[in-house]
């Protein structure tokens, strides 16, 4: 069985861009994988087509019509992502929440790099750019409880946001927030291994194995807002007992609980620890490799 598997920039953006002369090669962003795709027709017809992304364009501009494929989401998405029009999609992974994220691999960290704090300190770590209302209660959180926990800074893996940065100064927090660029690979486990708590708070697409890989690190995870991908977050975590504060009590007080951890918490955590264990990347392989003979017995009965 042939297959072609496509992922845009938002699939590979942590990852250096490789070129073989023979076998796989990988691309970092559209355009560029969309003049490898469009290269390839019409002297490779594959079976099938795996769009590992969660942009559209593949299926609509990319691939020659009547191609099968097959969505396999890779970032958790806001509800009304205009982005998720994949879903009529035949998918390797459904595109139901749950099963994006049962369906991405927690990578080990590959070096003792990893091990290495990177903050002189304790510090709240919010994992991508804060945004929207999100953003702003994530701030106000950590601002009410900023005066118990002086030891504690507010670090976002992010490039400077010139609102957040005014919104933390109006909230007298503004010297204690401070944005540490987006985190590549090994920096990124070691920001997660020491942070006292990981708060999701923004609706910008948000990579499902990021999640995994948090917990893998013990990190507590804490989505802030009741709308978007923090509350898809959530909503999963929850119904794995891994949330590392309840949801019926206000953010400033959960995030207390988190960094006073009480009992539950040190739950969700080992719980969450546990749940990314299942999803090493070998477990991951054999599920892909089962449902492409799915797809190929399919193929050979059509």
């Amino acid at each position: 069985m042939r297959a072609l598997a496509i992922g845009g920039q938002r699939a590979v953006a942590d990852r250096a861009p490789i070129e073989c002369a023979a076998g796989p090669a990988r691309v970092a962003d559209d355009a560029a994988c969309r003049e490898a795709v469009h290269s390839l027709s019409p002297r490779f017809t594959p079976d099938l087509a795996i769009v590992a992304s969660a942009i559209a364009a593949p299926a609509t501009t990319w691939l020659p019509p009547g191609m099968r494929c097959a969505w396999w989401p890779t970032g958790l998405l806001a509800p009304d992502d205009t982005r998720t029009a994949l879903h009529d999609m035949p998918a390797l992974i459904p595109p139901a929440t749950a099963d994006i994220l049962d369906g991405a691999p927690a990578e080990p960290a590959t070096s003792g790099r990893s091990q290495l704090p990177l903050w002189d300190g304790d510090y709240v770590l919010a994992a991508g750019p804060l945004s929207g209302v999100a953003g702003h209660a994530a701030l106000a959180a950590f601002a009410a409880v900023a005066e118990d926990h002086a030891a504690h800074d507010f670090v976002v893996l992010a490039d400077p946001q010139p609102e957040f940065e005014a919104a933390a100064r109006a909230l007298g927090v503004g010297a204690r927030v401070h944005f540490a660029g987006a985190a590549r690979r090994e920096a990124e486990h070691a920001w997660f291994r020491s942070a006292a708590a990981l708060l999701i708070a923004g609706d910008a697409p948000l990579s499902a194995a990021l999640l995994l890989r948090a917990l893998a690190c013990r990190a507590p995870v804490l989505p802030i807002g009741a709308a978007g991908v923090p509350a898809v977050v959530a909503d999963w975590l929850e119904a794995r007992r891994c949330l590392a504060a309840p949801r019926d009590a206000a953010d400033a007080a959960r995030l207390e609980s988190v960094l006073a951890p009480s009992a539950a918490t040190r739950h969700a955590i080992e719980s969450g620890a546990s749940l990314a264990a299942g999803h090493e990347p070998g477990a991951l392989a054999r599920r892909v490799a089962a449902a492409l003979e799915t797809f190929g017995r399919d193929a050979a009965a059509a």
